[in-house]
C-alpha cells in the first residue's frame, strides 16, 4: 500500500495526481460553500468531486479488470446495505426517520464508485487499444 501511494507521486504520476487533487478539492469546496444542497447544481458539484476524488487515487491503475473490480465492490456494499438496512427495520431495531443514512452512504461512496469503475473501463480499454 506504501509503494502504491508513492506512486502516485513518482515522475510520471505526480502531475495528473496534483491535477486531479486539486480539481476535486475546488469541486467539494464549492460545493459546501454553496451550503443547503436544495438544487442539483451543489449536488451535481459534490458528486463531480468526489468521482474526482477516486480518480486522484486509482488513476494509475489503467487496467480495466481493477476498475471492473471497483464497480464489483460498490455493488455488492450498495446491495448489503440496502439488505442490512431493510432487516433493522423490519426487526424494528433502528426507526424509519434514520432512512437518510443509508442513501447518503450511497450517493457519497457506491454510486460515485460504479461511475468511476465504468468510466475507468472506457478509458482503460481505449488507451489500451490506441497502444
Amino acid at each position: 500500500m506504501k509503494r502504491y501511494l508513492l506512486s502516485l507521486f513518482n515522475g510520471t504520476n505526480r502531475r495528473k495526481t496534483l491535477l486531479l487533487g486539486c480539481i476535486s478539492t475546488i469541486l467539494i469546496s464549492s460545493a459546501l460553500i454553496m451550503g443547503k444542497f436544495d438544487s442539483y447544481h451543489e449536488r451535481l458539484l459534490l458528486f463531480s468531486g468526489i468521482v474526482m476524488s477516486f480518480f486522484t487515487l486509482l488513476h494509475p491503475w489503467g487496467n480495466p479488470a481493477n476498475y471492473a473490480r471497483l464497480v464489483l465492490i460498490s455493488i455488492v456494499v450498495l446491495i448489503i446495505q440496502y439488505i442490512f438496512f431493510i432487516i433493522l427495520v423490519r426487526m424494528k431495531l433502528i426507526s424509519t426517520d434514520l432512512d437518510e443514512i443509508p442513501i447518503a452512504i450511497a450517493l457519497i461512496f457506491c454510486i460515485p464508485g460504479i461511475f468511476t469503475g465504468v468510466t475507468g473501463i472506457l478509458i482503460s480499454s481505449i488507451n489500451g487499444k490506441k497502444k
